[in-house]
C-alpha cells in the first residue's frame, strides 16, 4: 500500500492510513455500500482493508475491544475520525452520501453547474471535489439538508410576508383581528402528513367515549 499517512485518533490509537488515490473508486463503492443500510455491517471490513494494513486493523480491534468484544459503533467512530484527517477521503466519504441521497439530481447538478455529464469519466477524488463544491442551493445539498426552496426564494418570501403584514396592520381588518395575510414561509414549510380519515381513536375512558358521542350526534 503506497502513499501512508501517520495518523494520531482522538482515542490516541496511532496508526499508517492508505491515502493512495488510485483505490478511490473501491473506496467510493464501500463508502456507498457503509451509507446504504441494509449490509452496512459487511461493507465496514472492506473499507477498512482499502484504508489500513492488516497490522493497523488488527490494532485497531485491539483498542476498541471491550469485554472481548468489538463493538460495531465503536469501530465505526474510530473510522469516522481516521478519513475525517485525510481531507480527499473525507470528500469521498461526502460524494458517497450524496449518490446514496439521489444520484440523478447529483448528476443534474455536476452537469448544469460544471458542464460534466458523466462523472464516472472522471478520477473519484476530481468528482468529489466538484460534488463538495456544489452550492448550497445545488439540487442534492437542498435534498441533503431538507430545504423545500433555495435560500434566494426563501429571503424574498421573507420580505415580501413582512411587507404584507405591515401592509395589513394599518386596515381596519387587523384592527379586528381578521383577514391576516397567508405567510409565503408557511407555503413553502415541509408539510405534514395528513392523518388518515379512518385512523383508529382511542378514548382513555368511558366517560370520555360518551362525550365525545355527544358531541358527534350534535355535529360537533
Amino acid at each position: 500500500m503506497g502513499d501512508m499517512v501517520h495518523i494520531t485518533t482522538k482515542s490516541g490509537l496511532e496508526l499508517d492510513v492508505c491515502d493512495a488515490a488510485d483505490q478511490d473508486t473501491e473506496l467510493l463503492a464501500a463508502c456507498r455500500g457503509v451509507q446504504g443500510g441494509t449490509g452496512a455491517g459487511l461493507a465496514l471490513p472492506k473499507l477498512l482493508r482499502l484504508l489500513l494494513t492488516p497490522e493497523a486493523i488488527r490494532a485497531l480491534y485491539d483498542h476498541v475491544r471491550e469485554g472481548g468484544r468489538v463493538r460495531y459503533t465503536a469501530l465505526a467512530a474510530e473510522l469516522v475520525d481516521i478519513i475525517d484527517q485525510l481531507p480527499g477521503k473525507r470528500k469521498i466519504v461526502a460524494l458517497a452520501g450524496m449518490l446514496a441521497t439521489d444520484e440523478n439530481a447529483l448528476a443534474c447538478d455536476l452537469a448544469e453547474t460544471y458542464h460534466i455529464l458523466d462523472w464516472r469519466t472522471l478520477p473519484v477524488r476530481t468528482v468529489a471535489t466538484f460534488a463538495v463544491g456544489l452550492s448550497e442551493d445545488s439540487r442534492i445539498k437542498m435534498l441533503i439538508r431538507g430545504a423545500q426552496a433555495p435560500t434566494t426564494t426563501i429571503l424574498t418570501a421573507a420580505m415580501i410576508d413582512r411587507l404584507s403584514l405591515l401592509w395589513w396592520a394599518q386596515t381596519k381588518d387587523a384592527q379586528r383581528g381578521r383577514g391576516r395575510p397567508k405567510m409565503l414561509l408557511d407555503m413553502l414549510a415541509p408539510t405534514e402528513a395528513a392523518e388518515p380519515v379512518d385512523a383508529p381513536v382511542a378514548y382513555g375512558s368511558a366517560a370520555d367515549f360518551n362525550e365525545a358521542r355527544k358531541r358527534i350526534l350534535k355535529g360537533g
